[in-house]
């Protein structure tokens, strides 16, 4: 039978085919300003991911180079990270996969009301569900990570430009 999982993705897919969460204004851009290095995280990807040969350490050193090809220094002790969760669900059959991305950057920030209360959180995102076949899945799912790791990119850029 299909897991909870499963029919949750099945009936997004359903709903909305092109889902697309993102937040990328102004506000979350300006706090990317003064950012230095950052760590890289990516989760596993699971079992059907990895049956067709998406894994995370692949799309951690895809990522990972294209950070440091746009000078942004990837350190693993460094606090802020970027975090990237792909999750695949195959319902079996000749159905087509399922698949979820996001692409957030996080970091430590602070209440405004004067409390001394720090944790981390979520402060760019961009998130997005699809379909793929599986002769197709590493194609897609990584070419849309790296889309919007390429967003964060210029969202970085645009408030840390390069010297």
């Amino acid at each position: 039978m299909f897991s909870t999982t499963t029919w949750w993705l099945l009936g997004l897919l359903i709903v909305a085919p092109a889902a697309l969460v993102a937040n990328d204004s102004p506000d979350e851009r300006a706090s990317l300003k003064g950012l230095g290095a950052i760590s890289l995280v990516v989760e596993d990807t699971g079992p059907a991911a990895q049956k067709y040969g998406l894994t995370a350490m692949r799309l951690q050193n895809e990522i990972q180079e294209q950070l440091q090809r746009a000078g942004i220094a990837v350190r693993q002790e460094a606090d802020p990270y970027l975090y990237v969760q792909i999750t695949v669900v195959d319902p079996g059959g000749s159905l087509a996969l399922a698949y979820s991305i996001q692409v957030s950057l996080v970091q430590e920030v602070a209440l405004p009301r004067g409390l001394n209360a720090h944790f981390q959180g979520p402060t760019w995102w961009q998130r997005s569900i699809g379909v793929s076949g599986g002769d197709r899945l590493n194609q897609s799912v990584s070419g849309r990570a790296q889309e919007f790791v390429g967003q964060f990119i210029n969202a970085y850029r645009s408030v840390n430009p390069k010297p």
